[in-house]
């Protein structure tokens, strides 16, 4: 008879005890992919097929005076929606009666490591790849105008970095925590900023007035923007010859958010087996991330010297 579950660890007993253990051990292990995610600044929960979204266009400066004895005149708000399907992710580990006792006791705490940092890997990737799929507005380095056409020194240095922060500030697009926008960029991309000689106002995450503040995978700050790094940033390979080519977002308030019909929660099932052999180990979430405001957020796409060229 065929097995009923497919690709199961071998061995293990779990008790309370170990559950706790294997709950800890998941939240240690979610935490620190959680990277894209900071920069959501609408979240929305709804028990639902579909989740909407509204968005509001700033209003004209009001700069004509009022006529003594007339009441002002309205002014409509224009208005539109942002839809977005949640969609069903997750991922589940079997492990069977003996494992936890023949590794000593090691299996449940590396389940739930593995499985909270799969979790949190996986909703990183789908947050990133939300924000790379953008495409309203995209700025190229130095004279680039394509991917297709990028030059080994086309890289995220202070001009390019300077050129995505005013992007947003020209038209007052708001920050996010204090002020500030957030960029996502590859490490590749990260290193050029950092030993561009000529920056001059690169301020290393230690040297924040307060270092506790930043935030998860924070390196710095430069031009107004917070720099989040994150390896789960597309490298297109052989984009302009055999130079890769790299995605860089950089969004303001109300630029990201993400959609739930059931928040992320880790699930320990069974054992479902005549002799209680076997139990699941995994995480499920239904939600979907996407740009809400196109017009608060900006794309780079560059080069890196570090890279493959």
């Amino acid at each position: 008879m065929a097995d009923f579950t497919t690709v199961i660890t071998d061995a293990g007993v779990i008790d309370a005890d170990e559950v706790t253990q294997f709950e800890q051990g998941i939240i240690y292990g979610v935490t620190p992919e959680l990277v894209a995610d900071q920069m959501v600044s609408v979240r929305k929960f709804g028990v639902a097929k579909i989740i909407q979204f509204a968005k509001y266009a700033n209003l004209a400066a009001a700069t004509t005076a009022l006529t003594d004895g007339e009441d002002v005149t309205s002014t409509a708000l224009a208005d539109s929606t942002v839809t977005v399907t949640p969609a069903e992710q997750g991922d589940v580990v079997t492990v069977a009666t003996l494992a936890d006792l023949e590794s000593g006791g090691k299996t449940f705490d590396a389940a739930g490591f593995l499985v909270g940092r799969g979790a949190g890997t996986s909703l990183d990737k789908l947050a990133v790849t939300a924000l790379e799929a953008f495409t309203t507005l995209l700025i190229y380095p130095n004279s680039a105008t394509a991917v297709t056409n990028l030059a080994i020194s086309d890289n995220l240095d202070r001009i390019f970095a300077n050129r995505l922060y005013n992007k947003l500030a020209r038209t007052n697009v708001a920050g996010l925590n204090g002020g500030k926008y957030i960029g996502i960029a590859h490490e590749d991309c990260l290193y050029d900023l950092k030993t561009d000689a000529s920056t001059g106002g690169w301020v290393d995450v230690m040297k924040y007035a307060d270092p506790s503040s930043a935030l998860m995978n924070e390196v710095g700050m430069y031009g107004g923007i917070r720099w989040l790094r994150s390896s789960n940033v597309t490298i297109t390979a052989d984009s302009s010859g055999t130079i890769d080519s790299y995605k860089i977002n950089v969004c303001g308030f109300n630029a990201f958010g993400v959609g739930e019909s059931k928040r992320l929660e880790f699930v320990i099932s069974g054992p479902f087996d005549k002799l209680n052999r076997f139990l699941n180990f995994g995480w499920y979430w239904v939600g979907k991330y996407a740009v809400i405001d196109t017009a608060n957020m900006v794309q780079g796409l560059c080069a890196s010297s570090v890279g493959a060229n």
